[in-house]
């Protein structure tokens, strides 16, 4: 994620309409955003987001309670939704930098 981001937030990039359009149409079907948060608003903050570097950025993974395989044989990751609260909590404060993470393993659990 972080070369990914890396190569996005390169000034070239970031102050080319196009470059940035095309990014943000590139990445759109993969990531939930705010309603507001559209890619014409994201095309125009682009060019003030060009002294951040991606080591600026924090990455977060929700918090899981294991893996598990479902009945059809799909593998899926169970979310600790009790937890995922905390750190929703924690993005809507902006207090992200005072949480603490727990580290977990994966786990296999038996299939619902």
């Amino acid at each position: 994620m972080r070369a990914t981001l890396t190569k996005a937030m390169q000034p070239e990039t970031l102050v080319d309409p196009g470059k940035v359009s095309a990014l943000l149409s590139a990445v759109r079907p993969y990531i939930a955003v705010d309603e507001g948060l559209n890619v014409d608003y994201l095309t125009g903050l682009a060019g003030s987001l060009a002294s951040i570097r991606s080591t600026d950025f924090t990455f977060v993974t929700a918090p899981t309670k294991g893996i598990a395989v479902t009945s059809d044989g799909q593998s899926i990751v169970n979310l600790d939704l009790a937890k995922l609260a905390t750190v929703q909590h924690a993005f809507q404060t902006d207090t992200l930098d005072t949480f603490e993470p727990e580290y977990q393993t994966m786990q296999t659990v038996p299939a619902p």
